[in-house]
C-alpha cells in the first residue's frame, strides 16, 4: 500500500508542477532545477479490535529551491507552498479505487532536522499523515459448531 500512496503523490505532483523535478531519494544530490523530495517518514499500525486495525502513514515532501538571481529571495517558493498544500486540501488521495483520508497536514518554511542530517537547505516542507483503516474479513474454512452442551453448575 506504501508504493501506492507514493505513487498517488507523485502522480498528483507531476500533473500540477510540470517545471519541477521529483524524486524519491538521494536528496544530498546537487540541483540542476527546482525539486521535491518524498521521503517516508514513518508508519503506525494501532490495532482497533479483533478484525480490524488502523495504519497511519506519515510522508513528507520536501522542496529545494534551485539557486538563481532572477527573482527575490523567498517570492516563489511560498507561491509554490500554497500550491502543493492546496492540492492536497481535499482531505485525501486517491490511492486506485480508494480514498485515503489525509489525517494532517503540516509545513513549515525550516526543516531543521532534514537541513542538519543532510547539510541541505530546505526551501519548505510539507508532511501529510494518511489514515488506512482495513477490515480483515475472517476466513469461512474453520468448523463452526452446530449444536453446544452446556452445563451450569450451582455452587
Amino acid at each position: 500500500m506504501l508504493e501506492k500512496i507514493i505513487d498517488s503523490i507523485v502522480t498528483t505532483l507531476q500533473s500540477s508542477f510540470k517545471d519541477i523535478d521529483i524524486k524519491l531519494n538521494n536528496f544530498n544530490q546537487e540541483l540542476s532545477k527546482n525539486s521535491f523530495f518524498l521521503i517516508f517518514m514513518e508508519s503506525i499500525t494501532e490495532n482497533l479490535g479483533m478484525w480490524s486495525h488502523r495504519d497511519k502513514v506519515k510522508i513528507r515532501i520536501v522542496y529545494r529551491e534551485f539557486k538563481t538571481t532572477k527573482s527575490p529571495e523567498g517570492i516563489p517558493k511560498f507561491a509554490v507552498y500554497d500550491k502543493l498544500k492546496n492540492l492536497f486540501s481535499s482531505g485525501y488521495l486517491e490511492v486506485g479505487e480508494r480514498k485515503i483520508t489525509i489525517i494532517e497536514m503540516k509545513g513549515g518554511t525550516k526543516d531543521e532536522e532534514l537541513s542538519y542530517i543532510t547539510n541541505q537547505e530546505v526551501s519548505f516542507y510539507l508532511e501529510i499523515l494518511a489514515d488506512i483503516t482495513d477490515v480483515i474479513t475472517k476466513d469461512d474454512e474453520g468448523e463452526v459448531a452446530q449444536k453446544i452442551n452446556l452445563k451450569i453448575l450451582e455452587g
